[in-house]
Formats: structure tokens, C-alpha cells, sequence
């Protein structure tokens, strides 16, 4: 007799490290380090491998019903939509899969899909193949989570334009804004008859799978991965080297036209970007907004850091075994 199975769907708002967390689970996958039980179908299960081994399923976005994008920021990276029809017959595989290999839990990860997917249309799906299902929304602190977004942002500022290092130039942008509004995303993805659980797996400090992990409740105790090699995500550069490239940018727009001055300044752009990947790898601290617009920022958000701290509480109620990371987690969504 098999046992039930527990699918996990992680729908992740854009700019809360869901591609750390793909590209640790498939690097885990990989080398058949995650805890027992628990699969992470791989690509080649899925939709086909890409060359940077990083594993993500934003085809369910698909499976509910609803678009995706696909210019490669939406869905992480382009990857032609799939029928929906498509997207149902290959769950049910790697569901069966699972169950053949006598697993407890199937982890499935969409980055950008908080948002993008129809709640009700993706229940219904997943309850189809799984005997439980869990809905994961990774949430990380509005101002680290802005801070991302604009360091992205300007890293790419010749094709964003935005060359401004500041918590409002962050906020300028409806949709930064608008992925951490927990309190609406919460509401969003109840299950109004109670058969999905709603779960947050706050984005800090460490292991994003252990984080999730514990979030799901099985022993976090698993070997780590041996993931030596070019590291598939990079941290965000710093505030200098930000700086750097966004007055390139802002040169390459005012005298870009000059023969010359723009061939020079893309590959300094080029020169620089590098050196900033290679300092953010090497430890430098990355880019964040000061005190002052942290604050400004906790006041913006207030609303929203409530809501997951409650959720935090409802989800580990006093005495759970995992106590000590419940408070953590809610000290650092208290903190101004």
C-alpha cells in the first residue's frame, strides 16, 4: 500500500530568492540529498534541462488556467507556455512517479506565480493527483525584498532606465510595490472550503530549504549538497558597484550617440558588472537602503508585516517543536 501523498506548491512573489531555493532543491535532486521522502522532479521530468541546472515548474500557472509571460523576468526565465492539457498529464506522471518511489512529499517551486496563477483553477488541479496539498508563499521583508528589485533593476539599467538608488525610486514601480502585499496575497490564496493549507516560509538568512524544511514540518536533518561549481544565483552587487553601473548608464544615454562612446561604455558596463558579481560571490555586502527609508518603508508595509506575523503564529502555535525559528522569524518581520 503506497502512502499518501503530499504535493507542495511553492508560489513565489517575484524578488523573494525563489531561484536560491529552486536551484538548492535541484542541486539537492541532483545528488539525491534531500531529505528522505521528500522529490523534487528535475527537468527531466518536467519540461526538458537547461544549461544553468536550476529546476523551476512555472507551468502551473498554466495548470490553473491563467497566462504567463514569457519575457524571461515572469516566469524566470523564457520557456514556452504549455497547454493546459499538457501541464495536467505531466503532474499526474511525476505524481505517480512519486508514489512508485514510495515518497511522501512532492515539491514543485514557480517563481512569479503568487500572483500569476488562478487560486481556485490550481487547487482543484493539484487535489487531483495529491491525497494533501500545501500552498508554500515564500515572503522576505518589503525593504530587503525592494532592495533586490532596484539593485536588479539598475544592474540592467540601460534597458530599465532606472539609475536612482533610493527607496522611493523602488516604490516608483506599482508592480515592486504591489508583490509584498501579503495581507492581500494571504486573502488571495485562502482556501474558502479548508482543504488547502495556506503556509509562509519567511526569506532570511541560510539555507532556503531548510527553511522550507521546517516550514513543512519533516526532520530538516538532510546532508548537504555538494554544489561546487559556478554558483547558479548571484547576490545583489553593492551600493558602489551599483552606483558604478548607473553612471555608465546614464552616460551611454546622454552621449551614446557619439561614434565610439558607446561601444566603450557597454564594455565597461560589461567590465563592471562582472567585478560586481565576482565581489557579491566573494562576500560584499550588497546593496540596501539606509535607516531612514527602512523606516519609511515599515510604515508603508505595516499592514503587510502584520498579517504574515499573525500567520506565522497561527502556523507554529506556541510549544511546536520548531519555537525557536517561529520567533526568529517573527522577531525579524517586527524589526523597523
Amino acid at each position: 500500500m503506497t502512502a499518501p501523498l503530499r504535493l507542495v506548491a511553492v508560489l513565489a512573489p517575484r524578488w523573494t530568492a525563489a531561484s536560491s531555493l529552486a536551484a538548492e532543491l535541484s542541486a539537492r535532486a541532483a545528488t539525491d540529498s534531500l531529505p528522505a521522502g521528500v522529490v523534487y522532479p528535475l527537468d527531466a521530468a518536467w519540461f526538458g534541462r537547461m544549461a544553468d541546472r536550476i529546476t523551476v515548474h512555472p507551468e502551473l500557472v498554466e495548470l490553473s488556467g491563467a497566462s504567463r509571460p514569457t519575457d524571461g523576468l515572469g516566469a524566470l526565465r523564457a520557456r514556452p507556455p504549455q497547454a493546459r492539457q499538457v501541464v495536467r498529464d505531466r503532474l499526474r506522471r511525476v505524481a505517480d512517479d512519486a508514489r512508485d518511489a514510495g515518497a511522501h512529499t512532492l515539491v514543485l517551486v514557480a517563481p512569479g506565480a503568487a500572483w500569476l496563477a488562478d487560486p481556485s483553477g490550481l487547487r482543484r488541479e493539484m487535489r487531483t493527483v495529491a491525497d494533501s496539498v500545501d500552498v508554500v508563499l515564500p515572503v522576505r521583508r518589503p525593504d530587503d525584498a525592494l532592495a533586490a528589485a532596484l539593485a536588479q533593476s539598475v544592474r540592467l539599467a540601460e534597458q530599465t532606465g532606472e539609475t536612482t538608488l533610493t527607496a522611493r525610486a523602488a516604490l516608483a514601480s506599482d508592480q515592486r510595490a504591489h508583490e509584498h502585499r501579503y495581507a492581500e496575497l494571504l486573502r488571495r490564496w485562502a482556501d474558502p472550503d479548508g482543504e488547502v493549507r495556506v503556509l509562509v516560509t519567511p526569506v532570511s538568512r541560510g539555507s532556503a530549504v531548510d527553511a522550507l524544511v521546517a516550514t513543512l514540518g519533516p526532520d530538516a536533518a538532510s546532508p548537504a549538497a555538494d554544489t561546487d561549481g559556478p554558483a547558479a544565483v548571484v547576490p545583489p552587487p553593492s551600493r558602489e558597484a551599483l552606483a558604478a553601473i548607473a553612471g555608465l548608464a546614464r552616460r551611454r544615454a546622454r552621449v551614446g550617440w557619439v561614434p565610439g562612446v558607446r561601444r566603450r561604455t557597454d564594455a565597461q558596463l560589461a567590465e563592471v558588472r562582472r567585478a560586481a558579481d565576482d565581489a557579491a560571490l566573494a562576500g560584499a555586502a550588497p546593496f540596501a537602503f539606509t535607516d531612514p527609508e527602512r523606516r519609511m518603508l515599515a510604515r508603508r508595509f505595516r499592514t503587510d508585516r502584520e498579517a504574515v506575523r499573525a500567520h506565522i503564529s497561527w502556523q507554529w502555535p506556541e510549544g511546536a517543536p520548531a519555537g525557536p525559528l517561529r520567533d526568529a522569524w517573527i522577531a525579524w518581520f517586527s524589526e523597523d
